[in-house]
């Protein structure tokens, strides 16, 4: 009995191997190679099935545990290689701007006062220059409290300055500055620091 399984196990083990592309001839009409080729745009296809091919297909299936080698595209000789993608330079940075730099504390000093002029409160002088790193001393000579606010930033508020009391206000930076009264916001006034 195991002499008449001997000539089926041979025979579909050389279906197999046919059926893979191995075992050299096994007699039957392989017919001109089926392997896929490259298209214009690279893509492998496959090209028509000859009819000996077409007769070979209704031979019977190999079994599940045979293995079968991947096909692999042939590139035409024609296709050429991509073009490299044209790339913009990368745009050059902005230079950050550097904090000015304070300038160092000194004794220098302008004074400043607080004073009733009629119904209203003003600054006096209206208009004053420091040197850069040097004070403004404020005196209130009015009866109500007043503050020497900035306008827009440069110099720290002087906080609440009551009547008949003094304060300091120190300015580092150059530039000109506008500062107010935050209780009585029509008392204005300017420093120029040099």
């Amino acid at each position: 009995m195991s002499d008449r399984r001997l000539p089926v196990t041979l025979a579909l083990s050389a279906l197999a191997l046919a059926a893979c592309g191995g075992g050299g001839s096994s007699g039957l009409d392989a017919g001109p190679s089926a392997s896929p080729v490259a298209s214009a745009n690279g893509v492998p296809t496959s090209p028509a099935p000859s009819p000996s091919a077409v007769r070979r297909s209704s031979a019977p299936k190999p079994s599940a545990t045979a293995t079968h080698a991947s096909p692999v595209a042939v590139m035409s000789s024609h296709s050429t290689a991509p073009k490299p993608v044209a790339t913009s330079p990368k745009p050059t940075p902005k230079p950050t701007p550097t904090a000015p730099t304070a300038c160092p504390n000194n004794t220098s000093s302008t004074s400043l006062s607080m004073v009733d002029s009629g119904t209203s409160y003003a600054f006096s002088p209206a208009s004053l220059s420091v040197t850069c790193g040097g004070t403004v001393d404020i005196t209130n000579s009015s009866t109500a409290p007043h503050t020497m606010s900035p306008s827009h930033g440069g110099f720290t508020d002087s906080g609440d300055v009551n009547p008949a009391m003094t304060a300091k206000v120190r300015f580092s930076y150059r530039g000109t500055y506008g500062f107010y009264c935050s209780i009585h916001p029509y008392m204005t006034g300017t420093v120029k620091v040099t």
